[in-house]
């Protein structure tokens, strides 16, 4: 089941670049914080759906490794989106990258990525429905 915010995220994506995730929001200018951390969460749900999209399919390939290094790298990249993101959005994602360094099962590795990937989105979920 597609989360209604991932299924946004992937109608609001550019759809000649595969790869755009959304606007650049490294340094909010003053009285724009609000408009960065909204700016942060719809990149972060585009980077999300994006890993969900090409890991789901190298998973099912037979290349769980290569899906755990997808999911890998859209974690890092919405944990380092720092302060931007709610502590409950950034937390499962950190808690899963710090597990996965010592989990030497692909397959597990690419789980414990993918159940944060989708805590994420689902604290972002929840947070959006309760605005």
């Amino acid at each position: 089941m597609m989360l209604p915010l991932l299924a946004a995220a992937e109608t609001e994506a550019d759809a000649s670049d595969p790869l755009a995730v959304g606007p650049q929001t490294a340094i909010p200018s003053e009285g724009s914080e609000e408009k960065a951390k909204s700016a942060a969460v719809a990149s972060a749900l585009r980077v999300i759906f994006l890993a969900i999209k090409h890991g789901v399919p190298t998973y099912n390939e037979g290349n769980p490794g290569a899906c755990a290094a997808i999911y890998e790298v859209a974690a890092v990249a919405i944990v380092n989106l720092g302060t931007l993101l709610p502590q409950d959005v950034r937390e499962p994602l950190s808690k899963a990258l710090s597990q996965m360094k010592t989990e030497q099962d692909v397959q597990k590795r690419a789980w414990l990525l993918r159940r944060g990937l989708d805590s994420a989105a689902n604290a972002m979920a929840a947070q959006q429905s309760s605005e």
